[in-house]
């Protein structure tokens, strides 16, 4: 089976904008339409702005202590807060994995990259956050097959 990747946005937990930061204005202030940017100047944030994690999830096989979020539905003290809910309404959750899991389990999406500092993980290059704000600001979701 082929390899996809997913992208999503969560609000991140940073207190300043850096250069390169992805933002999204706030919808109450109605900025630039709502298109999501790319700061092109550092400073501290404020209400106008919401600074955007972006989060590269892949179908891969995911090892322990990997990071990845995991469908979760029902209450758990095991996992970290930061959730995503899905169109489908399923709520995932952002953890480091206590045990492996094979490639394609419909529970867990493994995160091969992302611009949340804390997990130490490959961040996005400059260019694919450039084609992904590009496609994004146009309504387009950008999945790949590899």
């Amino acid at each position: 089976m082929s390899k996809t990747i997913q992208i999503i946005l969560l609000p991140s937990k940073n207190k300043k904008i850096n250069v390169g930061d992805l933002v999204l204005p706030n919808t109450l202030n109605e900025i630039n339409g709502g298109e999501i940017r790319i700061a092109v100047r550092s400073f501290v944030k404020n209400d106008a702005y919401i600074v955007q994690d972006i989060y590269v999830l892949s179908n891969e096989e995911v090892k322990t202590d990997e990071w990845c979020f995991e469908m979760h539905n029902g209450i758990s003290y095991a996992v970290n807060p930061t959730i995503w809910i899905d169109k489908e309404e399923n709520k995932w959750y952002l953890r480091q994995m206590n045990m492996n899991c094979s490639a394609n389990d419909p529970y867990v999406k493994k995160i091969i990259a992302c611009t949340n500092k804390s997990l130490k993980l490959p961040k996005p290059t400059s260019e694919f956050m450039k084609i992904f704000v590009d496609g994004y600001n146009k309504g387009i979701i950008l999945t790949k097959l590899f």
